[in-house]
């Protein structure tokens, strides 16, 4: 079942930036097991900050692909909210 359009969007998505989504997750996989794997060299010292610095690339990368889907189709992209938008009262989150 296809909830709320997911699978249209991963369908549209690969579509466009198949071949640079591959390329990407590619990149961060050896990548990020090379330097998993000095990290553990290091005695398992330089690991978790390895596998953080994979993460944050991946995500990256991710909105990376977001952007080149979003000009491929001619679409905007999303915008962060506007600077005069009102803000939270101090002490509520």
């Amino acid at each position: 079942m296809n909830e709320g359009g997911r699978g249209s969007f991963v369908g549209e998505f690969f579509k466009h930036v198949l071949h640079e989504t591959v390329l990407a997750q590619t990149f961060i996989v050896v990548t990020g097991l090379a330097l998993a794997t000095f990290g553990v060299l290091l005695c398992g010292i330089g690991a978790p900050p390895a596998l953080a610095l994979a993460a944050f690339a991946q995500y990256h990368l991710l909105g990376q692909l977001h952007a080149l889907y979003a000009q491929r189709r001619n679409a905007p992209i999303a915008e962060a909210a506007p600077a005069d938008a009102p803000a939270l009262p101090a002490g509520k989150v």
